[in-house]
């Protein structure tokens, strides 16, 4: 199988394979808007005989992650045709896309896991549980006095604040994408289609937004966001008011959501699911953006497994800066008493903030010496994970 990028007169047979693959049927006019923002350089594709049978796509994003953004490559459209299936064909362009992705300077890549298992053969690991809480009416938040304004709004007409306000909220988790315009022009609003609300504080401020829909008594909250509790609760008292018209309401949002503590009754129905999975492609380059605790200065021998990416596997040393700054190096002074094993897998779990170190290494997940890894935990700032995307 040849491994090359997309041509422009690939483009039909590109899209047949992912209408096959995704069981989706495109009409006319939506292929149209396809072709017209298609960019072939993002489609690697395994030919054979002139002819696809694989296909891998890479979309260069950007995440937050303790405080900065880091570029990252969002693997997507990765199909075959059925024919071409279980011959390793995928392996090797998730294989080649991690080499491009290195060569870009996406040191973490992104997806949505069709088979979880699959992508963790690859080094992807979750990193975020999405949950649903659905509320009958009479468990909804009980309305509490604010002197905030809720106002309905049109998206489009307020599109540039109601991304300063998800980008100040999104800081505040890893994982979260930084969503440019056009990411909100052409996912956010096609995606999460219905109403949207803009809270504003007493003095006008605005301070929280909420995209929901209404239908056949049913309200679904797709996206809230609230940048002070002042916010937060103007919005639910704009939701309960809601309660004369529907039988229940249903929160879309992250594992960690302090809604069911903040309910008089939190015997609501709780449904959660894992949702996006992280690799690091570059090990090197990513502990040199990111931030550790700042303390003493540490030094950790610690070998990481990645048989598909070679640049990352080895014997490595981590050293940790008193003001938190991170380097890694490789360790050439044989074995460590103290050495700590773990997958590159594991590894993104543990830096993104989706587990502790001392419970990876109880479950095995990190061997080596439980004071070394309960001591490389205490340097990894602790962070609550969401993401609120998909592609």
């Amino acid at each position: 199988m040849k491994i090359r990028t997309l041509k422009p007169e690939e483009f039909d047979e590109h899209m047949k394979l992912s209408q096959y693959a995704f069981q989706i049927e495109l009409s006319a006019e939506e292929l149209e808007q396809a072709r017209a923002r298609a960019r072939c350089e993002e489609v690697i594709v395994g030919v054979e005989q002139e002819r696809i049978v694989s296909q891998v796509r890479i979309i260069p994003l950007e995440v937050n992650w303790n405080g900065i953004v880091l570029k990252m490559g969002g693997i997507s459209s990765v199909a075959s045709w059925p024919e071409s299936r279980r011959s390793g064909h995928v392996g090797k362009l998730l294989r080649h896309a991690m080499e491009e992705m290195k060569a870009n300077g996406q040191s973490i890549s992104m997806l949505a896991p069709f088979s979880i298992g699959f992508y963790r053969k690859y080094g992807w690991e979750l990193f975020i549980d999405r949950v649903k809480y659905t509320l009958a009416t009479d468990k909804l938040p009980q309305r509490m006095q604010n002197n905030g304004k809720v106002e309905r709004i049109q998206v489009r007409d307020h599109a540039e604040l109601l991304g300063i306000l998800y980008q100040t909220y999104s800081e505040s988790f890893n994982g979260t994408l930084a969503r440019t315009a056009d990411w909100w022009e052409h996912s956010v609003f096609k995606r999460k289609k219905g109403d949207a609300v803009l809270y504003r504080s007493q003095n006008g401020t605005p301070e929280g937004y909420a995209l929901y829909k209404v239908k056949e008594r049913r309200l679904d909250i797709h996206e809230l966001v609230y940048l002070t509790e002042e916010a937060r609760v103007g919005l639910w008292n704009f939701f309960s008011n809601h309660d004369s018209m529907i039988d229940s309401a249903v929160l879309h949002t992250y594992s960690g959501d302090p809604l069911p503590y903040q309910l008089n009754d939190p015997r609501i129905e709780q449904s959660i699911h894992p949702y996006f999975m992280v690799r690091i492609v570059d090990v090197q380059s990513l502990v040199k953006q990111l931030s550790f605790q700042p303390g003493v200065r540490d030094q950790f021998v610690l070998q990481i497994h990645d048989e598909d990416a070679s640049w990352n596997d080895g014997l490595w040393m981590l050293d940790i800066t008193e003001e938190g700054k991170g380097s890694l190096s490789r360790y050439q002074d044989g074995t460590s008493s103290k050495r700590l094993d773990l997958s590159i897998g594991t590894l993104a779990a543990l830096l993104i903030g989706y587990k502790r170190a001392r419970d990876l290494q109880q479950m095995d997940h990190i061997s080596g010496p439980r004071s070394e890894a309960v001591r490389l935990g205490s340097r990894i700032p602790e962070a609550m994970t969401n993401f609120m995307d998909f592609f």
